[in-house]
Order: structure tokens, then sequence, then C-alpha cells
């Protein structure tokens, strides 16, 4: 090791300290950009996903709302503003498809009736059946005091 005398190690402890010390306010000043351009590349995003139409007032709403670090008013406010967006509002809606009779049912029950009974003895000879149509045998019917049993 070199002998130096004590001003010239006095001035180079002095000089080592400078160093130091830039290099610790350098370090700061490293970490203060880092953070800074953590915030630009957040922002970057933002812009690029509301160019994109990825973000809207609503996704606004909702990262005010879901942020942990947004003050309780501001949340509350963030959600009510957002509740019309994400829940819609109970309306009367007109039916998707407008159903008009034709004919009332009282009419067209008998022409229905009409039409089976001809179908019916149509295709009667094909089955080997009689071709005048039959009424319900009359046992199968309801009794008039309401049950199955005679009396």
């Amino acid at each position: 090791m070199l002998w130096l005398g004590m001003d010239a190690q006095r001035s180079l402890r002095e000089y080592v300290d400078r160093l130091e010390h830039a290099c610790r306010a350098q370090n700061v000043r490293i970490d203060e950009q880092r953070a800074r351009i953590q915030e630009l590349e957040i922002e970057n995003q933002r812009l690029i996903d509301w160019i994109m139409g990825d973000a809207n007032a609503h996704t606004a709403l909702q990262a005010v709302y879901n942020n942990p670090n947004s003050s309780e008013a501001n949340r509350v406010k963030a959600a009510a503003a957002a509740i019309n967006y994400e829940q819609g509002k109970v309306r009367d809606e007109p039916p998707v498809l407008e159903l008009k009779a034709w004919m009332p049912l009282s009419e067209l029950v008998p022409i229905r009736m009409k039409r089976d009974l001809e179908l019916e003895a149509e295709q009667a000879p094909l089955r080997g059946k009689r071709s005048e149509p039959s009424l319900p045998s009359m046992d199968l019917l309801p009794k008039p005091n309401g049950n199955d049993t005679s009396g």
C-alpha cells in the first residue's frame, strides 16, 4: 500500500464520499424514473384500450369501484353510476310476436271437429273399420254424482 500524506488521504476520502453521494443520488433518481416509466406504461395501455374500443365510461367506473385504494365515497358513487349499465331497467316491452286469432275459438272448434270426423270416415275403410264415426261409450263418461261407482 502506498503511503500518502494526511492531506492526500483526506482529499482521497472526500473524493470517495462525493462519489458515494453521487451514486446514492443517481440510484434515487433511477428509482424515480422507473416509477415514472411504469406510470406512463399504464397510461399508454389505458389510451390504447380506449382507442381500440376496449375502454369506455363503464369500464372507468368499474376501475374506480373495484380499486381498494379509492375512497369509500368514490367507490359508492362509481358503483351507483355504473349500476344502470350492469342491470338493465325493467320496462314494458311489446311482445316479440303479435299473435292474433283469425277466427274465434267458438267457431273454430266445430269446424275442426267436423274435419276430424271427415278424416276418420275417409281412413276407416283403410283400417277395416266402419265408416261412421262413433261417440265414446256412456260407460267411459263420469257419473253425475262425481264418482265412477253406481249408487
